[in-house]
């Protein structure tokens, strides 16, 4: 089987300390969907006054699992906000993952190279009748032009 590769894009972020909301950096982020979590340069995140507020492990594509740390921030993307749990990375590992993705209610169309309103589930299915969804996982709010 023959797997299409996909080239990822890139969205202009905004990033800010809850706590002092006028210290604000604007930078651009690949868009990597199969992200969990979002990272973001500690150096940039520093600037802003954000500190890491825990450790967590995490996955890295050969297997090993790696302890980062994490930091609250606001984050904004193409005119919507999110407050979200980054990771303190590296400046060449800045990314946006599925975690702020998901926070801002948009999936990524890669085939056009933009982030699509959709909606999300609000409940698992324990205890509700979940719908059937078909062949889809997500549902656009605007269907993508061809």
């Amino acid at each position: 089987m023959k797997v299409q590769q996909v080239e990822a894009f890139s969205v202009k972020v905004r990033v800010w300390n809850p706590a002092m909301p006028e210290k604000v950096e604007e930078f651009d982020a690949r868009l990597d969907p199969h992200s969990t979590f979002t990272l973001i340069s500690r150096e940039r995140l520093e600037r802003v006054g954000i500190s890491p507020s825990r450790k967590m492990g995490f996955y890295l594509k050969r297997g090993d699992i790696v302890e980062e740390d994490v930091a609250s921030v606001y984050l904004e993307v193409d005119g919507s906000v999110v407050g979200d749990v980054v990771v303190m990375a590296y400046p060449e590992e800045e990314i946006i993952g599925a975690h702020t993705l998901n926070g801002l209610g948009v999936v990524a169309d890669l085939t056009q190279k933009k982030l699509v309103p959709t909606v999300m589930w609000a409940r698992s299915s324990l205890g509700f009748a979940v719908p059937e969804i078909g062949e889809k996982d997500s549902r656009p709010l605007v269907e993508a032009k061809s």
